[in-house]
C-alpha cells in the first residue's frame, strides 16, 4: 500500500492530520474495513469523515484525493487479483448478502443463529442475522450492556443492541458467576472509584507497592514464586494483567519465573518482528548472502548477529563479537563481507571457542553465496524465506525456544514469506519473461524494501497456532487488560500490573482512526474515561475466583509518578 501510494501522495494527507508515510498507508487501509463492516460504500467515506471532523480549514479537494486514492486502491487490487479484509467484508455486504441465490442458501442450511456478546460485532453483521430472521431462522443473542470490547475498533454495539426491538426478542437477564469476586467486590471497588467511599481498605485485597518499576516487577515476580511454592496454586491458575506491557516488563518477569521453573505464556503478543534479536539477526544474515541490502544494517548488527547466531555451539561474547566486527566486517552498500579472521591481527585474542563459531558463520555465508551463483539458469531464484529457514535449522537446530520465540521465527517465515509472493507475482505481471540480471536485481529490489519495512516496524504478523488455542496452557498468563479480556479468560489469581497508570485510567481502551465517523448507532463518540475505568475494572473482577494483587510502584518505567485513579484501590 505504501508503495502504490507512495510518499508524496501520502505526506499530503498531513494536512488533515500529521502521521507517518507508513502510519497514514495503515489508516486507509483501516478506514476502507471500517467502511465495510457499517455498510458504508467506498465511495462514501470521505464524506463520513468530513461530516465528523472538526477542523473547517482542510479544503475540499484533499478530501476528494482521498476518496480518490481508496478508489483506485481498490481498482488496482482488484486488477492484481488481491484481496485485503477490508475488501472481502465490502463484496460481502454490497454483493452476496443482498443476492437472493445466497439467502435461499442460508435458509436451508440454517435452522438457528447463536451470536455471543453481540456488542462487539460490525453493523453488517445485524444485517446478515435480520436477513435470516426475515426467512424464518430462530435467533439466540446474548449481550452485556456494560461492556464492548471491540468498540473503535469496528463494532457498533448500540445498533445490534437494537436487535431486541427489531426483532420483537424475548429477554432474559442472565445472574453473575456466583463463583465470582465480582459478586462481593464489585460494588465496593465501584464506589471506591467513583469517589464515594474514600476509604478503601474495607476492600481487604493485597497488594504490592514499591518506588520504582524495576522493584515492583521483582517483588511480582517474587509473591508468585511463593504462590507456586508455598502455597501449592498451579501456574496456569495466575495471571499477571497489565493496561500495557512494555517490553522491559515482559523480559523481566518472563525471565525471573522461568529460572523458577515457572512456565509463562505471553498471550497474542502483536509487537513488531523487528523487537526480536532473533529476527534482527537473521535479516543481518540476509544482507550477507544476497545483494542491494547493505544500507540497512550497521556495526552493531553484526554484533548482535555474532552473538546470536552462536548461542548454542560455540557462543562468542559481546566483547569479541564488538572486535571481530571492528576489524573483519567489510561495509558495502550491495554486499558487506565478514573477512577471514586472520584479517585482525590479534585474532589471538577471540580465543578457539569465539574463532570456531566466527568460521563456521563465515563458512556458511560462503555456502548460501554458492547456491545463489550456482543456480543453473535462474528459473528458480534462491528464496530468501529458503536462506531463513535453513538458517534457523542450522544455527539453533540443539536451541530450546520458550513460546513467544518460536512464535517471532513463525511470525518472520509467514511474513517473508506473503510478502516475497506478492512481490513475485507483481513482478511475473509486469514482465512475462525476466532475464538473469533482472531476476537478481529483483531479489535485491525485494530486500532492500522488506528489510527496510520491517527495520520500521511496519511489518507484523500473527503466526498460526502452534496448538488450537495457539498457546501453552500450562503456564502462567502475562497478558495485556484487553488481550485477556478479549480471549475471555478466568483465573484463580489475577495480578493486577501498575495499577495508578493513567492507562488503567483510559480503561485500556483502543481505537482506529476515525472509527466514530462509521457508527449506525446512537452512540457517536468513544467512552469517557470513568466509563471506560469502570467497565475494565467491572470486567476483570468478574473473572477473578479467589484473590486479586494490586501492583504498585510510585514511579512508572520512564520515571514519572503514578498517580492514577487506581491509586484509590491500594
Amino acid at each position: 500500500a505504501v508503495q502504490y501510494w507512495r510518499e508524496e501522495q501520502l505526506e499530503s494527507l498531513n494536512a488533515i492530520e500529521r502521521f507517518s508515510v507508513e502510519r497514514w498507508a495503515r489508516n486507509l487501509l483501516d478506514v476502507i474495513q471500517l467502511a465495510a463492516f457499517s455498510g458504508t460504500p467506498l465511495e462514501d467515506i470521505s464524506d463520513k469523515i468530513q461530516k465528523n471532523w472538526l477542523d473547517d480549514s482542510v479544503p475540499t479537494s484533499l478530501w476528494s484525493d482521498l476518496s480518490s486514492q481508496l478508489i483506485n486502491w481498490r481498482s488496482w487490487c482488484y486488477k492484481n487479483s488481491f484481496l485485503t479484509y477490508g475488501l472481502v467484508t465490502d463484496l460481502y455486504w454490497r454483493y452476496l448478502l443482498p443476492l437472493d441465490e445466497y439467502q435461499a442458501q442460508l435458509e436451508s442450511r440454517y435452522t438457528l443463529v447463536a451470536a455471543d456478546d453481540i456488542e462487539n460485532y460490525p453493523a453488517i453483521a445485524c444485517d446478515l442475522f435480520e436477513v435470516m430472521a426475515a426467512r424464518g431462522t430462530a435467533s439466540c443473542f446474548t449481550t452485556n450492556p456494560d461492556i464492548s470490547l471491540r468498540f473503535g475498533l469496528g463494532a457498533d454495539p448500540d445498533y445490534l443492541r437494537g436487535l431486541e426491538h427489531r426483532l420483537d426478542c424475548t429477554k432474559i437477564s442472565l445472574p453473575d458467576n456466583p463463583e465470582s469476586l465480582g459478586v462481593e467486590l464489585w460494588p465496593q471497588i465501584e464506589a471506591v472509584l467513583q469517589g464515594k467511599v474514600e476509604d478503601s481498605n474495607t476492600l481487604n485485597l493485597k497488594s504490592i507497592q514499591t518506588v520504582t518499576r524495576s522493584e515492583l516487577l521483582r517483588e511480582t515476580a517474587n509473591t508468585i514464586i511463593q504462590l507456586v511454592n508455598n502455597q501449592d496454586v498451579c501456574p496456569s491458575d495466575i495471571a499477571i494483567v497489565g493496561p500495557g506491557l512494555d517490553s522491559l516488563a515482559r523480559y523481566a518477569l518472563i525471565e525471573i519465573l522461568e529460572k523458577a521453573n515457572i512456565p509463562v505464556t505471553s498471550l497474542k503478543e502483536q509487537r513488531p518482528v523487528i523487537s526480536s534479536p532473533l529476527v534482527r539477526s537473521l535479516l543481518t544474515l540476509l544482507a550477507f548472502i544476497f545483494e542491494g541490502a547493505g544500507r540497512h544494517i550497521s556495526s552493531d548488527d553484526v554484533s548482535e548477529m555474532l552473538v546470536v547466531l552462536t548461542t548454542t555451539t560455540n557462543p562468542i561474547d559481546s566483547v569479541r563479537a564488538g572486535l571481530l566486527t571492528d576489524h573483519c566486517f567489510e561495509p558495502s552498500l550491495e554486499r558487506p563481507k565478514l573477512l577471514p579472521l586472520e584479517t585482525f591481527s590479534r585474532w589471538d585474542r577471540i580465543g578457539f571457542v569465539g574463532a570456531a563459531g566466527y568460521k563456521d558463520i563465515c563458512q556458511w555465508i560462503e555456502r548460501q553465496r554458492s547456491h545463489c551463483d550456482a543456480s543453473a539458469n535462474k528459473t528458480n531464484i534462491l528464496s530468501p524465506v529458503d536462506v531463513l529457514s535453513e538458517a534457523i535449522a542450522y544455527f539453533w537446530s540443539n536451541r530450546e525456544f520458550r513460546f513467544d520465540q518460536s512464535s517471532v521465527l513463525r511470525e518472520l517465515i509467514e511474513t517473508t514469506q506473503h510478502y516475497w509472493e506478492v512481490y513475485c507475482s507483481l513482478q511475473s505481471q509486469s514482465q512475462q519473461a525476466i532475464e538473469r540480471d533482472v531476476r537478481e536485481q529483483s531479489v535485491s529490489n525485494f530486500l532492500a524494501a522488506f528489510i527496510g519495512l520491517v527495520k520500521k516496524g511496519t511489518m507484523t504478523a500473527n503466526p498460526y497456532p502452534a496448538n488450537l488455542q495457539g498457546q501453552n496452557n500450562e503456564g502462567l498468563i502475562l497478558a495485556t487488560a484487553y488481550q485477556y479480556r478479549i480471549a475471555r479468560l478466568t483465573h484463580r489469581y489475577q495480578i493486577w500490573l501498575d495499577i495508578a497508570s493513567p492507562l488503567w485510567q483510559q480503561g485500556s481502551q483502543i481505537s482506529l482512526w476515525q472509527s466514530e465517523s462509521f457508527l449506525r448507532g446512537l452512540n457517536q463518540g468513544l467512552q469517557n474515561q470513568e466509563k471506560a475505568l469502570l467497565s475494565l475494572t467491572k470486567d476483570l473482577i468478574f473473572r477473578s475466583e479467589h484473590e486479586v494483587i494490586f501492583a504498585h510502584s510510585s514511579l512508572s518505567v520512564n520515571g514519572q509518578e503514578q498517580i492514577g485513579i487506581g491509586v484509590s484501590l491500594l
